[in-house]
C-alpha cells in the first residue's frame, strides 16, 4: 500500500498506554483455554534459577515431544502446538530465542513486525519497558480448515479437537461467551470478552480523554497482507483472525503478520455509537463496502460531538491514544473547557481523514 495519509507515531503510542491501563486476561483465565479444565493439564514444575538450555519453540501435539527434563510442556493453546515452559524466573530460563513473562517463556519478537507468525502469534508487549519486554501470544485462525498447518505462517488449525477463540487468539474447549463484543461500552477490561478495554479516560497519563466516549472493547487480530486489502477493495474488509462481526483495517506502517485491532463492522455511521463514525476508507485507501466503528475527529467537516461533550483540539500534547481532535465527556478529567465548541472549526484539520482510524496498526499491548 502507498498511502501515506495514517501517522506512524499513532501506533506505538497508542498502544504503549493502553498496555499500561488494560491488561487482558492471560491464558487460562478467560473461557476455558488450556488448563486442567481443557484435559491439557500443565505439570507442576519447579524453576532452577541458575539453569540454561537452548529452547526452539517448535510444535507438538503432546508434552513427550518436548524437551521435559527442562520442564518444557506442549502448550497446545498455541495453534500448532508450541514446547514451551510456563513457569521461569527470569529470561535467562527461557534461552535466547525467548523471554519470561507472567505465563512463563514465550518466543521474543519486534513490535510492528511479523516476526510470531511462523509460532502462529502475533507480538504483543506485556510490561514495561514495552520496547524490550515483548513476546509472542497465540492468534489462531477461527476460519482456519481443520487439517490446515501452514509450515509458513499461514492459516494454522487448533489441534485435539480444540477450537478457535477470536476474542483471545487461544485454542480452547470452550469459546469465551460472556462479556462484551466488540464495539460495545466499557469501563474495564472484565467488562470485555477480549478481556481489553479501551477506557475512556487513561488515569495513567494525566488522566487523559481517549476519544473513546464511553470506552471501547477490542480485540486482536493478524493484520493481512497489502495484497489482501488490496483483492478487497470495492468489497468488504478482510476480518483476518478477528471476531465475527468486526473488521481489520489497514495499517501501512506495520508489517503483515503483526498485531492490529479488531473494530465493529458497520456500513452507515447509524450503526456506531454516538461519538464515533464509520471509516470505509481505511487510512485514506480507496473505499471498501464496510467499515469499522472508530472516533470520530470532531475537527472534520460536519462533526458534532455527542451532548455533554466538547470537542478537544489536537495539539503537540493531545495524548498518545488519539492525533486528531477528540470529543471528551465535560465531566472526564482532563475535558477541555465548555467554550470549546462541539463542531471546531473544519480548517483545523486539514485532513479529516486522518483521524482514530489510524488506530488500527500494530498492537503492541499486553496480553499478559
Amino acid at each position: 500500500m502507498t498511502t501515506t495519509s495514517l501517522r506512524p507515531t499513532l501506533f506505538v503510542a497508542i498502544a504503549a498506554t493502553i498496555v499500561a491501563c488494560t491488561t487482558p486476561p492471560p491464558p487460562g483465565d478467560a473461557g476455558s483455554d488450556g488448563t486442567g479444565a481443557d484435559s491439557l493439564i500443565f505439570p507442576d514444575v519447579s524453576v532452577d534459577g541458575s539453569a540454561r538450555y537452548a529452547p526452539d519453540y517448535r510444535r507438538c501435539t503432546a508434552n513427550n515431544q518436548c524437551d521435559t527434563a527442562n520442564d518444557e510442556v506442549c502448550d497446545l493453546t498455541f495453534p500448532g502446538g508450541m514446547c514451551r515452559r510456563i513457569v521461569c524466573g527470569d529470561r535467562t530460563d527461557c534461552g535466547n530465542l525467548g523471554i519470561c513473562s507472567e505465563q512463563g517463556c514465550r518466543p521474543y519478537c519486534t513490535l510492528q513486525s511479523d516476526s510470531c507468525t511462523i509460532y502462529g502469534g502475533i507480538c504483543l508487549a506485556f510490561r514495561i519497558p514495552f520496547d524490550t519486554n515483548t513476546g509472542c501470544f497465540a492468534a489462531c485462525d477461527p476460519n482456519a480448515p481443520a487439517a490446515s498447518n501452514d509450515p509458513e505462517g499461514g492459516m494454522r488449525a487448533c489441534l485435539n479437537m480444540l477450537t478457535c477463540d477470536p476474542y483471545n487468539g487461544q485454542c480452547v474447549s470452550r469459546p469465551t461467551t460472556s462479556g462484551a463484543v466488540n464495539g460495545e461500552p466499557c469501563t474495564d477490561d472484565r467488562d470485555c470478552r477480549s478481556g481489553l478495554c479501551i477506557p475512556e479516560v487513561d488515569s495513567l497519563s494525566g488522566p487523559r480523554p481517549t476519544g473513546f466516549l464511553g470506552g471501547y472493547c477490542v480485540s486482536y487480530g493478524v493484520l493481512p497482507r497489502e495484497s489482501v486489502f488490496a483483492a478487497a477493495r470495492g468489497m468488504n474488509l478482510p476480518t483476518s483472525t478477528c471476531p465475527s462481526g468486526t473488521v481489520v483495517l489497514p495499517a501501512p506502517e506495520a508489517a503483515p503478520g503483526s498485531a492490529a485491532r479488531c473494530f465493529k463492522a458497520c456500513t452507515t455511521d447509524a450503526q456506531c455509537r454516538a461519538g464515533y463514525r464509520c471509516d470505509m476508507r481505511g487510512g485514506g485507501m480507496d473505499m471498501f463496502a464496510n467499515g469499522g466503528c472508530v472516533p470520530i475527529d470532531c475537527a472534520a467537516a460536519g462533526a458534532m460531538c455527542p451532548a455533554g461533550s466538547s470537542c478537544q483540539r489536537a495539539d503537540a500534547d493531545a495524548g498518545a491514544l488519539f492525533t486528531g481532535s477528540r470529543c471528551v465527556r465535560n465531566s472526564d478529567a482532563g475535558a477541555p473547557d465548555a467554550s470549546a465548541d462541539a463542531s471546531a472549526d473544519a480548517s483545523a484539520d486539514a485532513n479529516p481523514t486522518d483521524s482514530a482510524s489510524a488506530d488500527v496498526g500494530a498492537m503492541d499491548a499486553a496480553a499478559d
